[in-house]
């Protein structure tokens, strides 16, 4: 198996956390729209047969890892509630090797949460007369903690080569 870092840049504001669980039912979908359903079936026989044919990870913000559980982070007390959620790949890197290290946490607040109201549509009219509104939450990035260049969330992959399509201009990695 080889290991992949996928770059994606969102295009809009998202409702739904980019957890591995998410991101593959998504892909499962898409699998089933391009491959049609009986490949799709055979792709999940194939996880429940043996070894997985390939593995994804979550999505992290830019080049960020999420911070690991038990470290202490540089300059905050751990006796109270905050808890970094990223760090950065140099600092985990240069951490793992020499675990005595305080670890420093990246910026705390790299999202940015806005409600939008929604009308409930009436399934007898098919109208929001009537409707009650609803607020949905919605998240982009932070634009003061994140240049625009570093909007983007990594999703690490280690598949075996064959199930990947070729990597070409159409995939703007």
């Amino acid at each position: 198996m080889k290991a992949y870092r996928l770059r994606l840049r969102p295009r809009s504001a998202w409702a739904t956390p980019w957890h591995a669980d998410t991101l593959w039912g998504s892909l499962c979908w898409a699998w089933h729209e391009v491959a049609a359903k009986p490949d799709l079936e055979s792709l999940l026989q194939r996880f429940d047969a043996g070894p997985p044919p390939f593995v994804l990870s979550a999505a992290f913000p830019a080049d960020l890892l999420p911070f690991p559980v038990g470290v202490q982070p540089a300059g905050i007390d751990l006796n109270k509630k905050f808890k970094p959620e990223w760090c950065r790949t140099s600092d985990f890197i240069a951490w793992s090797e020499n675990t005595s290290a305080p670890l420093p946490a990246a910026p705390a607040a790299l999202f940015v949460t806005h409600s939008l109201l929604h009308a409930q549509r009436s399934r007898n009219t098919d109208s929001t007369e009537g409707g009650e509104l609803f607020e949905v939450d919605q998240h982009t990035f932070d634009p003061t903690a994140l240049t625009e260049h570093d909007r983007y969330f990594s999703v690490y992959l280690r598949a075996e080569p064959e199930m990947l399509p070729p990597f070409d201009s159409a995939w703007k990695l």
